[in-house]
């Protein structure tokens, strides 16, 4: 089995969990019909062995990494499995750009549930957690530095930000070979591909643009509208529903003011991964925000913000408060809180202005044919609203002085045509949608 340049390809596989395993087992499984032969690198349990980890090896437990090599073995393939012994081993010397690379600060983030980097630095359990991934980080340089890349056509991992998946990615930028990346795909049972990263919305509106312009009509258009019509009737988007705690039509008192909202996004996946930015645009929602606050005028506006929720399933704490802390003393905003069951939809459906620097939630408006939205930040919709896009303070203030353009639904079409049908079905992987399980068929 050979690729277009005779050479084999690598998946780097970079953690046990059984849906990580999944997605590159659906990858791996479409590649061979292309017969593109593939290498496996295992280093599931480099660097991070855990009480629980054994205790899932010695009683069967990571069934569908299980499944997959035996899958790969019937296919003949190399594996190249790094043992739980490697928790042992040294890290040879990196190179100081990688000590001072962010590599590891999406995973520290995740596990600490803060995204207070001070606090993160001063105390005893998050500190451990940092020492444990910079390990993870440094071993998983280790090892690859011992790999000859100049062998292999591509290098395959999954999703790219967390430690060693992210480390995979550096590496090879290094070496200046093909890096693809596995993730989850919008529709249940699926995987996407990106070159660059799941968390770009560049790469991600340039998928959008492709699958519209390669899909016929009528058909794209009917699937898109059904799309929109059944997010406004399930009132969310597919995926973690986070008004299940709120009260349906619940919003607060308000004033005789015009009303501004601002929906705050979420930090914790994004950090530390994503396109750059123009420096000449708002760099991240609190600059974004506070620009907000200072072009309104407060005598005329009333301004809200609407902290993004936590997940409703998961008992978290208040990890995003350190960058809104500086709001809560102005008396001109009203701050709802992460955890307030108060409605976003039904707070933005009264209101004169709605703000965010990327929340998905302003889809939600414009399906529902609100005209009043605008985006600061990136989007993978900017695009399709030309006139909403407003990345920085001139832009800001010229749009709040000048005639605006009406925006429809159909202009969402692209979009909500991406969500419904983008990715590749899963043939061998199942999916419990209910317990979150991932079993081979």
């Amino acid at each position: 089995m050979v690729n277009d340049s005779n050479k084999k390809n690598l998946l780097v596989m970079c953690d046990p969990s059984g849906w990580q395993w999944g997605l590159g087992l659906e990858f791996v499984n479409d590649e061979l019909k292309f017969k593109r032969d593939f290498e496996i690198l295992d280093l599931s349990f480099l660097g991070q062995v855990s009480l629980i980890s054994l205790a899932k090896i010695l009683f069967g437990g990571y069934r569908v990494r299980r499944k997959s090599l035996e899958f790969y073995r019937s296919k003949k393939m190399k594996l190249i499995r790094i043992g739980i012994i490697s928790y042992f081993r040294k890290a040879t010397i990196v190179p100081e750009k990688l000590l001072s690379s962010n590599l590891s600060l999406n995973s520290i983030v995740e596990l600490s549930g803060t995204i207070d980097l001070d606090f993160i630095s001063k105390t005893k359990r998050t500190k451990k957690i940092v020492k444990i991934e910079n390990r993870k980080r440094d071993l998983t340089y280790t090892v690859l530095s011992e790999i000859d890349f100049n062998s292999y056509y591509k290098v395959v991992t999954v999703n790219g930000r967390f430690t060693k998946s992210a480390t995979v990615k550096y590496v090879c930028n290094l070496n200046k070979i093909r890096c693809q990346l596995i993730e989850g795909g919008r529709k249940k049972n699926s995987y996407e591909i990106f070159n660059e990263s799941p968390h770009s919305i560049e790469e991600i509106s340039n998928k959008i643009n492709d699958l519209w312009s390669q899909s016929d009509e009528p058909i794209r258009s009917q699937i898109a509208r059904e799309f929109l019509n059944g997010l406004i009737e399930k009132n969310a988007l597919p995926g973690i529903n986070y008004r299940s705690a709120m009260v349906i039509g619940k919003i607060p008192e308000l004033s005789e003011k015009n009303i501004c909202v601002f929906y705050a996004s979420s930090e914790w996946e994004c950090i530390g991964v994503g396109d750059a930015i123009d420096p000449s645009f708002f760099q991240n929602q609190v600059e974004a925000f506070r620009s907000l606050i200072q072009t309104l005028d407060t005598e005329s506006w009333e301004i809200f913000l609407r902290r993004h929720p936590n997940p409703p399933d998961k008992n978290v704490g208040d990890g995003e408060l350190v960058i809104w802390q500086e709001f809560y003393s102005n008396k001109n905003i009203r701050i709802i809180d992460a955890n307030s069951d108060i409605d976003s939809l039904a707070l933005g459906m009264n209101a004169d202005l709605i703000v965010s620097f990327g929340s998905t939630i302003l889809t939600e408006f414009i399906a529902r044919g609100c005209q009043n939205v605008v985006t600061l930040g990136p989007a993978p919709w900017n695009k399709l609203i030309p006139g909403r896009y407003l990345p920085n303070s001139e832009a800001l203030k010229e749009y709040l002085i000048s005639e605006r353009q009406v925006i429809s639904a159909e202009q969402l079409y692209p979009w909500a045509y991406f969500h419904s049908e983008s990715g590749n079905s899963f043939n061998i992987i199942s999916t419990d949608p209910s317990s979150g399980v991932w079993e081979i068929n």
